[in-house]
């Protein structure tokens, strides 16, 4: 039964077309994720400037301060967890049943985390 949902009415292979398709949206997803962890990381710095004696940020003192730090540290864990499931899934090698069990493992397992371990905050406000 599994075998034959993987053709089409046409008889091409669902998961070479699935493949085939879905290789520029991981693409443009872990891009996004890469240059959201660019913007993360060098937004770190940007409240307040530095102290020029110590280098220390000069709201290091301050809760709000750490709690900006603490989400801006949970945006990077976010975006790099994104890269490496994309990646993952994209450079995956299965045969084909395993690649259908592992595959819906992952995309459940993904969203789920990404819901979990995000922030929703913009750090350039």
């Amino acid at each position: 039964m599994l075998l034959s949902l993987l053709w089409d009415n046409e008889r091409n292979n669902v998961l070479h077309l699935a493949g085939y398709q879905a290789r520029q949206h991981v693409l443009d997803l872990s891009s996004g994720a890469v240059l959201l962890m660019q913007r993360v990381y060098a937004a770190i710095t940007v409240p307040g400037g530095s102290n020029g004696e110590d280098g220390l940020p000069i709201f290091s003192k301050e809760k709000v301060f750490i709690v900006f730090a603490i989400l801006d540290a949970l945006a990077l864990l976010s975006s790099i967890s994104e890269v490496l499931a994309a990646l993952s899934i994209f450079t995956s090698w299965y045969a084909v049943m395993d690649f259908l069990y592992a595959l819906l493992k992952r995309l459940i397992n993904w969203p789920v985390s990404d819901i979990l371990f995000s922030n929703k905050h913009d750090a350039s406000l």
